[in-house]
């Protein structure tokens, strides 16, 4: 269950404040909707018609398959305007650490043109004006909301504000390996679609000699089984709208997290991360791991890995089993604060959403734009049934604490399955600690 360690808004407010950068206001935004209340923000210059020339830097910071997928990208940005020099820089670890490795750049006045940024930070720094306000040209080249995935679209906009394009989506699916199934005697065409047949098949799967796993049949926390997984497959909410505060210990995740530290305490916890660091390359992948939940990077993981594994995927199972249940994150194109080129890295931001450079991620992810994955999936059965999940996807919270929630909830999910608390106390602790910091902002009007 890998927490991630980005900081929050107060470590990135507090470097912002080292250069003199004004703190932004700030006010929980409705999940779902393209904001609340206008409030003062980074400002673009209102023209965005200049010719477009010069260099232009991109900052990514992926590695692989998606890394290949994004520099592809930038080279059909590159053939397509060569009145524009790109300079695509992988830099690791681009936002660990609360940003710091960018928001010093921001600081120092050596901010690149643009990002390649994951969507869900984006109101975290909205909300501390290090990235450019881009609405005024969204508006003049009629970029249409419509165009996207919901999901994708609400994530870039935060207070009436649109801070980023959204370059790349995904979807939460169960995969199962069709082998193993057979193997014990399960349909590898009816995959589990409740919690207890999860929990039943997954003790079909697993061999265990001595304390020793040779196979298990789920790690719930692995890959994408992190706390919003679970939560939203159990039926919980994780933000009132009415209120403006988040809701990690709603009853139906408290739920969750109970479940999740009786299947720790019944595999053993600390077996399981043996299996789990035994192999180099991804356990579902290596075959160690029978269902894992993962999303269409793990499919295109799999086939990278070379391993000939045959697998399904499927809706993830739910207590009732009828009903289908997924969340979709992914990535945008921003431009951060103190960007010498805005002009240029505008053409980049548009030239990711087109066609073209749409298909060239697919070859990591899903595209944003519905009718590019109608063609580039039209034959492959894996990537179009994780697509069948995205109409109704769920999506993180639209707040500037949602990086301080994320952190909190990974913490509260290690803790409770390593019996280091009871799931209730610890999920209220998160909504405090985090409830906290969203007032905090709040005054900070």
């Amino acid at each position: 269950m890998t927490k991630r360690t980005h900081g929050g808004p107060k470590a990135v407010l507090a470097l912002i404040a080292s250069v003199g950068l004004l703190a932004g206001c700030s006010s929980a935004n409705q999940t779902g909707t393209t904001g609340s209340t206008n409030t003062p923000g980074t400002k673009e210059p209102a023209s965005s018609t200049a010719k477009a020339s010069g260099t232009v830097t991109f900052w990514y910071d992926k590695t692989g398959v998606a890394g290949e997928a994004i520099k592809a990208a930038a080279d059909a940005f590159q053939a397509a305007h060569p009145e524009i020099k790109l300079n695509a820089v992988y830099v690791a670890d681009l936002t660990v650490g609360g940003g710091q490795k960018l928001m010093s750049a921001v600081a120092g006045g050596t901010a690149p043109d643009a990002v390649f940024f994951d969507r869900f930070q984006i109101a975290s720094w909205a909300q501390q004006e290090a990235l450019i306000d881009i609405s005024d040209r969204v508006k003049k080249d009629a970029i249409d909301p419509k165009k996207f995935y919901p999901a994708a679209w609400n994530e870039v906009v935060y207070k009436d504000k649109v801070y980023g394009l959204p370059v790349s989506t995904d979807g939460r699916a169960l995969f199962y390996n069709k082998d193993h199934f057979k193997e014990v005697g399960l349909d590898p065409e009816k995959p589990p679609k409740t919690i207890k047949e999860l929990e039943e098949y997954a003790a079909k799967l697993t061999v265990k000699e001595g304390n020793i796993y040779k196979r298990i049949g789920l790690i719930p926390w692995s890959n994408q089984g992190n706390f919003y997984t679970w939560g939203w497959a159990f039926g919980g909410n994780f933000y009132n709208t009415s209120t403006g505060k988040v809701t990690p210990n709603d009853p139906k995740n408290v739920e969750a997290l109970q479940w999740l530290q009786d299947y720790a305490n019944k595999y053993n916890i600390s077996d399981m991360k043996s299996l789990a660091s035994s192999t180099q390359i991804n356990p579902f992948a290596a075959g160690k791991v029978s269902m894992e939940i993962g999303n269409n990077l793990l499919a295109a993981t799999v086939k990278a890995a070379n391993t000939n594994v045959n697998f399904g995927v499927a809706q993830l199972p739910t207590p009732t089993g009828d009903q289908t249940v997924t969340w979709s994150g992914g990535f945008s194109l921003v431009i951060p604060k103190g960007a010498k080129n805005q002009d240029g890295a505008w053409e980049l931001l548009k030239f990711f959403t087109g066609d073209e450079a749409q298909e060239k991620l697919t070859k990591s992810y899903l595209s944003v734009v519905h009718s590019v994955n109608q063609k580039v999936f039209a034959n492959d059965p894996i990537n179009t049934k994780i697509l069948g999940f995205l109409g109704t996807a769920h999506w993180r919270p639209v707040i500037s604490q949602g990086q301080l929630l994320w952190n909190e909830m990974a913490s509260a999910l290690d803790m409770a399955s390593n019996n280091k608390g009871k799931p209730k106390e610890l999920l209220d602790s998160v909504a405090d600690k985090v409830n906290a910091a969203l007032a905090s902002d709040q005054k900070s009007k």
